[in-house]
């Protein structure tokens, strides 16, 4: 069906086409009156369109399914909405953090209900980079700690990754770098060949910044600029949740090392396959660390 074609699309990150597809069967579903049809469409097309930045119409398809199974009576149905909204609030900097703070909890305690590891797993990452936002590294670490043994038990490979990364972010602000860097690149490690190509450009975005604060910044600016290319390709901007970060780090090491090295490290990543981008990492600048969740260390700046 249009709709299983469109899901399909957007897991292979071509969010063009799945949006396409997905507004197609949206119209037929509601010609149909098929009131199953039309919300899972809705759903499936406002991840499309989180992924193309396109917050407020994803918002309002969300929203429309919460009324819809209030008045369905299907009360454990919102659990899906809420997850989706929690993080469209999140990824666009929503000013109502707390609000964003409580649909995620709520949708978590329904999915523990139900007894969903998956999705109680991707709630707990979601909270604990709410958490760090909110500047609360310690309870946000936690959540990112029980993610990742969650999603491990699983075997849940590209959920272990995004946990992996979210508890790079938690452990980079508490200025543990190293560790961060690790975590960075095993959830690299854990995406290859799995396409993926919106949650690798993320990785590289934030191992970039890690790097930098460690004093690799022409190697920061190549993968950025081979993580800016990906990110065009596909149609899928980076969250208004990271550009503060990354646009410090960025401005940062361009001040480093010059605007025209930067430029040409800069060019030069985007020339970089994205399956090649950690290939060609400087092995001289940096010990690669295995991955730990028992550091601890001084705060430093967040990423995101």
């Amino acid at each position: 069906s249009l709709r299983i074609l469109g899901s399909l699309s957007g897991e292979r990150n071509r969010y063009g086409m799945a949006r396409t597809l997905l507004e197609e069967a949206l119209v037929l579903y509601r010609e149909l009156e098929d009131q199953t049809g039309i919300a899972n469409t809705r759903e499936d097309l406002a991840q499309v369109l989180t992924s193309q930045g396109d917050y407020t119409r994803a918002r309002t398809l969300l929203e429309e399914n919460l009324l819809l199974y209030s008045a369905l009576g299907k009360s454990h149905r919102t659990a899906y909405p809420l997850f989706d909204l929690a993080r469209v609030f999140f990824l666009s900097r929503h000013n109502d953090q707390a609000k964003t703070y409580a649909m995620a909890e709520e949708s978590l305690s329904l999915f523990q209900e139900v007894g969903n590891r998956r999705l109680i797993a991707y709630l707990q990452c979601l909270l604990g980079e709410i958490l760090l936002q909110q500047g609360e590294p310690a309870r946000a670490r936690k959540y990112c700690e029980k993610s990742v043994a969650t999603f491990s038990e699983l075997e849940y490979r590209v959920g272990i990754a995004e946990s992996h990364m979210s508890l790079a972010r938690v452990q980079a602000f508490q200025g543990d770098h190293a560790a961060a860097r690790a975590h960075f690149e095993e959830g690299w490690r854990l995406l290859e060949e799995r396409g993926a190509r919106e949650l690798r450009a993320t990785c590289l975005e934030g191992l970039g910044i890690v790097v930098a604060q460690r004093g690799a910044p022409v190697w920061a600016a190549r993968l950025w600029g081979t993580a800016a290319a990906a990110r065009a390709a596909i149609g899928a901007p980076m969250p208004p949740v990271y550009r503060v970060s990354y646009g410090q780090a960025v401005s940062a090491a361009r001040s480093s090392i010059g605007e025209e090295s930067f430029a040409a490290a800069w060019a030069e990543g985007r020339a970089i396959p994205l399956t090649q981008a950690l290939t060609a990492a400087p092995s001289q600048e940096f010990v690669t660390h295995s991955p730990t969740t028992d550091r601890s260390a001084g705060k430093g700046p967040a990423i995101g």
